[in-house]
């Protein structure tokens, strides 16, 4: 599996970046951003693990989540890239946020790429 910073199909074209890669790679990807580029939803609850699901326009289709990584902190938004249920990525996302916001794998990345 590979995590994303950035969308999966909570895209305008249903194909962010984690979409994309996961298909090309033909390995499960999950979307995981810190700021939502498409869709309607509700805060969560204050509390970790909390989520509120992202519907497209017409309120019809389940783009993603909403998901509290920390109680009191802003919320990521979750979507399915490719090949994996959005309870898995829920799951999996809640699992690699054992003290911070982000996903330990995105924080390690962020830190090798250096000040920005």
């Amino acid at each position: 599996m590979i995590l994303f910073d950035g969308q999966g199909i909570c895209h305008p074209r249903r194909m962010g970046i984690a979409t994309h890669m996961g298909i090309i790679l033909d390995i499960p990807s999950i979307g995981c951003a810190k700021s939502r580029v498409c869709g309607i939803y509700e805060m969560p609850a204050k509390n970790k693990g909390a989520f509120s699901y992202i519907y497209d326009k017409d309120e019809k289709e389940v783009l993603g989540v909403a998901l509290r990584t920390r109680s009191l902190i802003k919320p990521l938004f979750v979507s399915c890239g490719y090949n994996i249920s959005l309870k898995k990525a829920i799951r999996l996302v809640l699992e690699l946020c054992p003290k911070y916001r982000i996903p330990q794998p995105l924080r390690y990345a962020h830190h090798l790429a250096g000040p920005s």
